[in-house]
């Protein structure tokens, strides 16, 4: 399911479930396994209603069976939680920008309560090109460095 999961955030097709389809699947998504890491920090979400197909796979995560070696465990808890923090993120992007400019507006209303001072405004965070939102503060599903 982790595999089906990646390659839904990464936009692969898989036309089944079965082994030779997954195995395909995760061909295409490691093809060039040194950028892997920065190819998922640079994908940007999917639409709420494409998220709800990663919703299975993150509830097979809790029937993964621990095996010897521990760098096996480790990569595939890192990847299911890459796989939850996209699923939580896809599902709220489309609020990002509304969200930032009724802040905005909330934000001027309480300057001119201020006395009418009235401070830059900070950059827009937007879910499709920032990297930073206005805090400052960088986001590894927004592609910054975290």
């Amino acid at each position: 399911k982790l595999i089906e999961a990646l390659c839904a955030a990464c936009r692969v097709e898989l036309p089944s479930s079965s082994p030779e389809s997954l195995m395909a699947g995760a061909r295409r998504i490691l093809r060039d396994p040194h950028s892997f890491t920065s190819k998922l920090c640079k994908l940007q979400p999917v639409r709420p209603s494409e998220a709800k197909s990663l919703a299975p796979c993150l509830l097979y995560a809790s029937q993964y069976k621990r095996i010897r070696e521990k760098e096996v465990d480790a990569c595939c808890e890192a990847l299911h939680s890459w796989v939850s923090a996209f699923y939580f993120y896809s599902n709220i992007s489309d609020q990002i920008d509304p969200v930032s400019q009724e802040l905005e507006e909330q934000e001027l209303i309480l300057a001119r309560m201020d006395g009418g001072k009235v401070p830059p405004a900070p950059p827009m965070c937007t879910a499709s090109s920032a990297t930073t939102c206005s805090t400052g503060i960088s986001s590894p599903m927004l592609g910054g460095a975290g």
